[in-house]
């Protein structure tokens, strides 16, 4: 059985702002170096946003 392997490092940013009971926010992850199996596998940029509604 061949065993995969690798690791990956990255880098990330992002904000938040708030008002009242409500947030809004967004990130992006970026990969700064990567070793994913062998170089087989490359790992893109990842980015989320998100909202807050506190009761």
């Amino acid at each position: 059985m061949r065993k995969i392997s690798g690791d990956i490092f990255f880098g990330k940013f992002g904000f938040e702002v708030g008002r009242d009971k409500l947030s809004v926010g967004a990130n992006a992850m970026l990969p700064i170096s990567q070793n994913l199996t062998g170089g087989n596998v490359v790992a893109n940029c990842r980015w989320s946003l998100n909202f807050n509604y506190s009761l």
